[in-house]
C-alpha cells in the first residue's frame, strides 16, 4: 500500500485502558519497553509495531501497553531517547491525554531553568491536551 491511500491500517488492535507511544524513532520501542521495566513477565498485555511506515518519519516504532499509566518519571526518560514520540492515555478506548514529548522536554528544562532554555525553538508552546 503507498502512502497516503487506501484505507487505513491497523497493526495492533485498540486498547481499551493503557499506554499507547506513537512516534518512537524505528528500531528503539525495545529501548522504551527496557525504560518501563517491561520484559513480558509483569502480565501486562503489551504490543509492540517495529519499523512501521509513517507519514512523519520514513518509520517508526510503537508501544502499547494495556492497563498502565506512565508515572511523571517514565516520561522524561523517555522523552530523552524518543523526544519526537506522543503518548496517549487511554480509557474506554478513548484518549484521555495526549502528550507530544518535543514539547514536553523544553517545557521541563525552562521549568528548571536551565541553561538549555537559550536554546529551545521560540514558540513552542504547551501541547499537553486533557479531553
Amino acid at each position: 500500500m503507498s502512502k497516503g491511500t487506501g484505507p487505513k491500517e491497523l497493526y495492533v488492535k485498540k486498547i481499551r485502558n493503557g499506554t499507547v507511544i506513537d512516534h518512537i524513532f524505528a528500531g528503539h520501542a525495545l529501548d522504551v519497553l527496557k525504560i518501563l521495566g517491561i520484559d513480558g513477565r509483569e502480565g501486562h498485555i503489551v504490543s509492540a509495531a517495529m519499523n512501521v511506515i509513517s507519514k512523519k518519519q520514513n518509520k517508526k516504532d510503537i508501544v502499547k501497553v494495556e492497563n498502565r499509566e506512565l508515572k511523571p518519571g517514565e516520561v522524561d526518560k523517555i522523552a530523552l531517547i524518543a523526544p519526537s514520540a506522543t503518548i496517549s492515555i487511554i480509557r474506554d478506548y478513548e484518549v484521555a491525554e495526549k502528550t507530544i514529548l518535543r514539547a514536553y522536554l523544553t517545557l521541563s528544562l525552562l521549568s528548571q531553568g536551565s541553561v538549555w532554555k537559550h536554546r529551545t525553538p521560540s514558540g513552542s508552546g504547551a501541547t499537553t491536551v486533557s479531553e
